[in-house]
């Protein structure tokens, strides 16, 4: 039995929670960051709902709020290391990767189908 597994339920609801992540941190390839409003632009959500499911957008994990997210996990972990955003750079990826996972978690744990939607590398 995995971790916590008593806490998740089986899918219980029609319901998707998705989380678009906004951020190009692990790549140098420009344009990753677009890709949860091109999802939604190119009709994902409209998809998803004709097959009867309903979309619950959490929105999107965007620079700004990753910058304050690693901040925060500095303070708590006691790095001392100044954070480079021009740098690809595990600290980053790690305070994103971790937020989303916990964010994700607590929809599951509702019986909800989670779908994380970007476009950086870092997410998976």
């Amino acid at each position: 039995m995995l971790p916590h597994q008593e806490d998740f339920k089986r899918i219980t609801n029609k319901t998707v929670s998705v989380v678009g992540v906004s951020v190009a941190n692990a790549h140098i390839v420009q344009g990753m960051e677009d890709a949860p409003s091109k999802f939604r632009e190119g009709g994902l959500f409209k998809a998803v709902g004709e097959l009867g499911w309903i979309i619950e957008d959490t929105g999107d994990v965007t620079r700004s709020k990753l910058e304050s997210w690693v901040k925060e996990d500095d303070q708590i972990s006691g790095r001392s290391k100044n954070t480079d955003f021009k740098v690809m750079n595990a600290e980053i990826i790690s305070s994103m990767n971790n937020r989303i996972q916990n964010q994700q978690y607590e929809n599951a744990k509702k019986g909800s189908f989670c779908l994380t939607i970007g476009g950086d590398q870092g997410l998976t």
